[in-house]
């Protein structure tokens, strides 16, 4: 477009946030420590995928400002108000995209309108900031607010060349190349090269845009129903601690106790969708379906994050860790709270924490040594080297093996706690050595699965998941005939959970999907015990992970500690509702209750409700059916948000 006379430029003002962007993505994603070139060529092929965003919303604001400014020539007041107002929006953008860093290194996503609808809006929100922002960060955005228009307006007064033919052509060429390299990313992006590869696929989005594309559909009354942090103030009692509520936290009165001894299994990337004890058509538990009877399985049990870091902290401090993606146990490891073992311990229990895997992932041995655990073996004890193409840890049955041997080395049979957890059945899923291969699918007509490549061999992951879970579920049938053999079966209460699940396709997921659907937080809960729960039966009470250390006090004769949230799950004051999120592609907040099962998506503001009973695979979403079902449910999260987030942590 030809203006007349000298204008402003929209160029500079867009420029310097362009950088502000470019500097964000560069703090999101880090820096390089390799000096090898290779590895500097990746950074920066990825860092031009991760600032694609960026760069078209300030080519498209550019193309819309410029416009104006030049309709504005020979206005001067108009056009000074524009160019203004350009600045201010810029300003505003840039602080903005700065201050988002922290909520997207904590959140796995940038903020939304949704979310900060659960937050109790711009209050609520600030609030939040005020606590969790890191030092310093004030200062900076405060800094940041002056310094970036000083540097528009001198920009644009020191650098506004006189127009010519070649600078034209050139800006017309630059803009060209721009357009080619956003629309080369985009598809590259769409086609999935870059994602699958990358932990934080949304990482790549503009932060600012991500906001008023949010606040738009908020206007529009499109997507999640508000409630603007509005909850009942009852609905805190499902989060406050035992010492807030006494009377739910006493031994429950009438259910049967007698054995002392307690081994807690938590088995590794396992949800309930592919454990035939469960339901699923495959095999793959034969051992815990014929212990069933022995047993009592809890159908509706939910881990409350998609990670294993959030599911220990529950498991073992009864807390609701920070609604955080980072796995809390890594970052903060000396976190307080009271834990199982350390209760036990003082009890006159022997403690021990015995895994397959390795306790250097996410601080393990830094969280666990204060806890009141007594030993702490991982594959280190076993006297096994890790395997070859698994980087996690060794075959499950050495740990049952080493647990045999704990067992074993007190001959006064004092009463034990194990905490045992496992590895077989975390990607890549190795086979151990000597193990019968079951092909499960091979006469399937199942749709979900993913390709595992070892060397040049391409193998069914799905397979080789549910061998491996046939593997774990065989160590099973070995702890529990050691358990009869030392005649230890009728004093000793096995706890068997998963701590999330893993998904091959359903949904459109893989993997650690970081979604909340059943195969991904709906893991197994199984109290052995052929004293207490001869025929028991089954019982389909939603809870949560946060309620087995609690339900595990209860069945001897213990009060839950006055930091746990959980509650028992044989006490008539259980709330029968479970809560969890997740995050990756999307902010996730849930919750189960009855038949009931409510998603909130607060990235793509979007209400989802299930009725499990008619509808167990989530498949068919009800939620504009029942909008009051879904402000009800929105209202329960947003008092766990705000719970969480005066939580002293």
């Amino acid at each position: 477009m030809n203006c007349r006379g000298p204008t402003r430029s929209a160029f500079w003002p867009l420029l310097w946030l362009a950088v502000v962007c470019i500097a964000c993505k560069i703090v999101i994603r880090g820096v390089p420590s390799a000096p090898a070139a290779g590895v500097w060529l990746a950074w920066a092929h990825e860092l031009a995928i991760l600032v694609h965003q960026d760069i078209l919303v300030c080519l498209a604001a550019g193309a819309i400002w410029q416009t104006l400014l030049c309709l504005s020539t020979g206005r001067p007041r108009l056009h000074a108000a524009i160019w203004g107002a350009l600045v201010a929006l810029c300003t505003l953008a840039a602080v903005y995209t700065a201050g988002a860093v922290p909520a997207f290194e904590f959140l796995r996503v940038f903020p939304t309108w949704a979310l900060l609808d659960l937050l109790g809006g711009l209050r609520g929100s600030a609030a939040a900031a005020a606590r969790f922002a890191p030092a310093g960060l004030w200062a900076f955005l405060a800094m940041l607010a002056v310094v970036f228009p000083a540097l528009a307006v001198l920009s644009d007064r020191l650098f506004r060349p006189r127009a010519s033919l070649r600078r034209r052509l050139a800006r017309f060429a630059c803009i060209v190349a721009l357009v080619l390299y956003i629309g080369a990313a985009r598809r590259y992006v769409a086609a999935g090269k870059w994602q699958p590869r990358h932990d934080d696929p949304r990482s790549a989005d503009n932060a600012a845009w991500v906001m008023i594309e949010s606040v738009a559909l908020h206007i529009a009354g499109a997507g999640c129903v508000g409630v603007n942090g509005r909850f009942h103030p009852d609905d805190l009692d499902d989060f406050r601690p035992a010492a807030l509520r006494p009377a739910a936290s006493v031994p429950t009165v009438g259910i049967a106790r007698g054995p002392r001894n307690v081994i807690l299994i938590v088995l590794e990337s396992v949800a309930t969708r592919y454990m035939s004890v469960y339901g699923c058509r495959w095999p793959t538990t034969p051992t815990l379906q014929a212990e069933a009877r022995n047993s009592l399985v809890f159908d509706s049990v939910y881990c409350p994050a998609t990670n294993s870091g959030q599911s220990l902290v529950a498991l073992i401090l009864s807390l609701y860790a920070p609604m955080s993606w980072r796995e809390w146990v890594w970052h903060h490891p000396d976190m307080p709270g009271h834990a199982i073992s350390d209760v036990l311990h003082q009890r006159g229990y022997r403690t021990a924490f015995i895994s397959s895997t390795d306790f250097s992932y996410a601080n393990g041995l830094r969280f666990l040594q204060p806890r009141g655990f007594d030993t702490l073996w991982d594959y280190r004890q076993s006297g096994r080297e890790k395997a070859d193409q698994w980087d996690w840890g060794i075959d499950d049955g050495h740990m049952f093996d080493m647990m045999f041997q704990w067992i074993r080395l007190d001959r006064a049979r004092r009463p034990f706690f194990i905490f045992g957890w496992t590895q077989q059945t975390h990607y890549p899923f190795p086979r151990p050595a000597g193990w019968q291969f079951t092909d499960f699918l091979k006469e399937s007509t199942c749709h979900e699965d993913y390709g595992l490549w070892r060397g040049a061999e391409r193998f069914s992951a799905l397979g080789e998941y549910l061998n491996a879970l046939h593997y774990v579920d065989a160590q099973f049938a070995r702890l529990f005939a050691f358990l009869r053999q030392e005649n230890l079966a009728d004093d000793t209460i096995v706890v068997i959970v998963g701590d999330h699940g893993e998904t091959f396709g359903t949904h459109g997921s893989y993997g650690h999907s970081g979604r909340v659907y059943q195969e991904d937080v709906n893991v197994p809960c199984i109290f052995w015990s052929p004293a207490l729960f001869r025929d028991a039966g089954r019982r389909s009470l939603p809870a949560s992970l946060v309620d087995i250390a609690p339900t595990i006090v209860d069945l001897l004769n213990i009060s839950s500690l006055p930091s746990w949230q959980g509650r028992s799950m044989f006490s008539d004051r259980h709330p029968g509702r479970a809560y969890f999120y997740g995050a990756r592609d999307s902010y996730l907040l849930g919750v189960r209750e009855g038949n009931y099962k409510y998603i909130a998506n607060t990235s793509r503001n979007l209400d989802e409700l299930y009725d499990l009973s008619a509808d167990p695979l989530e498949s068919v979403n009800i939620a504009r059916q029942h909008p009051d079902i879904c402000r009800r449910f929105r209202g329960r999260l947003a008092a766990w948000v705000h719970h969480q987030m005066n939580m002293d942590w």
